[in-house]
């Protein structure tokens, strides 16, 4: 009897140790692990401005390097340009012709939610991208807006380390450049899902 409770005591103290081996090893890990360096997500995103909402099918491609550091700020991927990852299509004709990335943003890591090891989402901000609307209407013609990304999450799977989901908007009013027709204070936003289930995991 007692040895049973001796052997029963000792299981329960390696049990221990090894959780808190592993929750102490989370908490130490400084850098994020992906498996695909090109993470892309589609949604049906809203281009917001002066009381108009515009529609269209969106790609997104973001080009990550295969680590980066847990560190606020840390410059963790870049939002690729049309043809190279990102595409925008059917967009309602009536109101506009095409509506193009011309240089993509900067993407930085800004935080996360949830409990170590249990990550729920990856936050991050980003700047410095440009996109073209060619408007049907002649009267307006094309107009460039520039601007950058409001904190953005990615939800992550804490079983699989998956992710899922992201919501994408942008500051506003963003910079316009062009006829003075142009709609100003521009927003995008939605939701996008993540496409082909890339990993993000603790190292």
């Amino acid at each position: 009897m007692h040895a049973k409770r001796r052997l029963l005591s000792l299981y329960a103290l390696a049990l221990a140790i090894v959780t808190l081996g592993s929750l102490t090893s989370s908490a130490l890990a400084t850098r994020f692990s992906i498996n695909n360096i090109l993470v892309q997500s589609s949604g049906r995103l809203s281009f917001i401005s002066s009381g108009a909402t515009i529609l269209c099918d969106v790609t997104l491609g973001v080009s990550f390097p295969s680590t980066f550091a847990k560190t606020v700020g840390t410059t963790i991927g870049t939002i690729l340009l049309s043809g190279a990852g990102t595409t925008i299509a059917n967009c309602p004709p009536a109101l506009v012709r095409s509506v193009t990335f011309l240089n993509g943003g900067i993407v930085r890591y800004t935080g996360f939610s949830g409990t170590l090891p249990n990550i729920t989402d990856i936050d991050y901000s980003g700047s410095s991208y440009r996109f073209l609307v060619d408007f049907a209407a002649a009267s307006i013609g094309s107009c460039l807006y520039s601007g950058g990304l409001l904190t953005t999450k990615v939800t992550r799977n804490t079983v699989t380390g998956y992710l899922l989901s992201k919501i994408f908007s942008t500051t506003s009013p963003m910079g316009v450049t062009g006829g003075a027709n142009c709609p100003p204070n521009g927003q995008i936003r939605g939701l996008m899902t993540v496409l082909g289930f890339p990993r993000l995991t603790l190292i």
